[in-house]
């Protein structure tokens, strides 16, 4: 029987099923260990490199999967490292738009932080890291593709919300059905990762399409590469990169037909022939995955939501690196 996670009653039964100590000990205890580590650091310890290196490159919250994005000039800039210190202490407010305000804010702010040591986002380390510094507000599921996922399994398809208020919607929804959190950090470590034991069970199953999978209980991915004579050798340039797979993706948002992405697309290049134009979708479609089809509508996929929202080429990084 398919369980409808959006009913109370029936996302109720799955919590209540799953014991996290019980089913991945070693990542619960490291989980508790790092979070009373963190919970216990003062401001002046949380401006060492030392704290810098355990929260951003020995986070226990989750592995970091394909993130490896490089941010050793970051841990080693003291300006940098007593910014986020302060910041981390700041009260977040009493109500929950509030606390959405301000973590987003939050959030904001350290992506632009970042951009002066890194070309590339690490999005699911500063996840990672505002999860150990805010546990009562995030689940372990840092990764952006499986957060929208676990988010519309439980909600439904609708507005997607930003990646602040996806992480305290899920996290708000588990703390509903099982009352309050303890005040015990083995409590937390245990509250924080039920959201990702859904995942793994009850979500996951549709999300190997592009190349991404489960690599099991311990809250991260791994990337499954297609065997090497199904690979392509390259990807179809596209004309005008990333902002025609954006401009795209915004027009088809709401569902469209694939006659009306053909003329949509035929304005924005009236040299193109059919042919290239119906051609282009399909790279769209079968190449990057960032669109869908389904029941003759076009629509973007989780990954190319992710895409449209963040403007991020590493959302594509999945398909480049497995096809």
């Amino acid at each position: 029987m398919t369980l409808d996670l959006t009913e109370d009653s029936q996302l109720k039964q799955v919590i209540n099923s799953i014991s996290p100590f019980e089913r991945s000990p070693n990542w619960l205890h490291d989980l508790e260990q790092f979070l009373t580590y963190v919970q216990q650091t003062d401001l002046e310890k949380r401006k060492t490199k030392e704290f810098h290196e355990r929260i951003w490159e020995d986070n226990a919250v989750s592995s970091v999967g394909m993130g490896t994005v490089n941010i050793n000039k970051a841990i080693d800039d003291a300006e940098f490292r007593s910014w986020l210190a302060e910041e981390s202490l700041r009260p977040l407010g009493d109500t929950e738009e509030a606390r959405i305000v301000r973590l987003r804010s939050f959030h904001g702010q350290i992506i632009e932080h970042l951009k002066e040591f890194s070309d590339r986002t690490p999005r699911v380390k500063i996840l990672r890291v505002l999860a150990a510094f805010y546990p009562l507000y995030f689940t372990t599921i840092a990764d952006g593709t499986m957060a929208l996922k676990c988010h519309r399994a439980l909600f439904g398809k609708q507005k997607k919300p930003d990646p602040i208020r996806r992480q305290i919607e899920i996290r708000k929804r588990v703390d509903d059905l099982l009352g309050p959190c303890g005040d015990s950090l083995k409590e937390l470590a245990e509250r924080m990762t039920i959201a990702w034991f859904v995942f793994e069970d009850y979500v996951a199953s549709d999300y190997s399409v592009d190349g991404v999978v489960v690599s099991g209980d311990s809250g991260g991915i791994t990337l499954k590469p297609l065997p090497a004579l199904q690979r392509r050798k390259g990807f179809t340039g596209i004309k005008g990169g990333l902002g025609t797979i954006s401009s795209a993706l915004s027009f088809i948002m709401d569902g469209v037909t694939r006659e009306e992405l053909t003329d949509y697309l035929r304005a924005e290049f009236p040299d193109y022939r059919d042919s290239s134009l119906r051609t282009l979708i399909n790279i769209l479609k079968n190449e990057f995955y960032v669109i869908q089809e389904i029941g003759g509508e076009l629509t973007p996929t989780v990954r190319g939501e992710l895409l449209l929202e963040s403007g991020d080429p590493q959302e594509l990084i999945p398909q480049f690196l497995t096809r």
